[in-house]
């Protein structure tokens, strides 16, 4: 119905290649997830799946919400993987395939876009 109430109300058509492309984030989103989960539980590792849950989080911030219950445990090696691997596929990586100048460029636009979007 949210499809048919946006075509109704826009008078446009979604676009099947980003609907697509939104799938397949949301695919990546669950399948780090679900491996950090499974490195947690099943093989008792800590700081791996911190830093897939980060690399989630990177993708789409709303994954990092699954930091709070093993921060209540006081998971802490779980929680430094995470700011570690937050820390790589933030600033190192961009920076390193971008370069420093380019890598301010797009945090810049990014913090002006998620500003947006929270004021409105």
């Amino acid at each position: 119905m949210d499809q048919e109430d946006q075509v109704l109300r826009t008078g446009r058509v979604p676009n099947l290649q980003s609907e697509i492309k939104r799938f397949l984030y949301n695919i990546l989103i669950l399948a780090l997830t679900l491996l950090a989960l499974e490195r947690f539980f099943g093989s008792q590792q800590r700081l791996l799946p911190g830093i897939l849950i980060a690399l989630a989080s990177a993708i789409k911030p709303f994954a990092a919400l699954l930091l709070i219950p093993f921060l209540f445990r006081a998971h802490w090696r779980l929680f430094a993987g995470f700011l570690f691997g937050l820390l790589v596929s933030i600033i190192m990586l961009p920076v390193v395939l971008l370069g420093p100048n380019q890598t301010r460029v797009l945090i810049s636009d990014w913090n002006a876009k998620v500003m947006i979007s929270q004021q409105k």
